[in-house]
């Protein structure tokens, strides 16, 4: 798969607006359902803000990078920071389909989400030593006509 776009922008809460009108609107001309865009959507943002809150310790100088890949099985999304790599178990969370306000806590839902809008995630450290975060969606059959 090649890339279909690569943004960069500053780890600032206000630019992730205009990302996740770019993603929806990607996600739209991909023809994914509108329950599956918002779930992908929220899943982004999350993960853009897991970047600027855990890897930039909110500072608002730091650089991410977010790729798009859409090929005829897979969409990927991945995304790329130079800031503090997360604990080597972060991913080993289980899915939880039970989370209620009486056990919610404060941390820890981001992966949730994620792991709910994505039928892959995986992280790894790239040669350069940035973080990357893969976001895999598999699309669904096409009918020809």
């Amino acid at each position: 798969m090649r890339d279909d776009f690569t943004i960069t922008f500053r780890s600032h809460p206000k630019l992730l607006k205009p990302v996740r009108a770019l993603v929806r609107n990607y996600l739209e001309m991909a023809h994914f359902s509108k329950e599956r865009i918002d779930d992908m959507v929220l899943g982004l943002d999350e993960a853009c803000t897991n970047c600027i809150r855990h890897a930039y310790h909110g500072a608002k100088s730091g650089i991410i990078q977010l790729s798009a890949r859409l090929g005829t099985v897979w969409l990927e999304f991945e995304l790329q920071d130079c800031g503090t790599c997360p604990p080597k178990d972060f991913l080993l969370r289980e899915k939880r389909n039970n989370v209620t306000p009486a056990n919610l806590k404060p941390h820890g839902l981001g992966l949730i989400i994620l792991k709910r809008a994505f039928d892959e995630v995986s992280f790894y450290v790239n040669a350069n030593g940035e973080n990357c975060l893969v976001l895999r969606a598999r699309r669904k059959a096409f009918k020809k006509g």
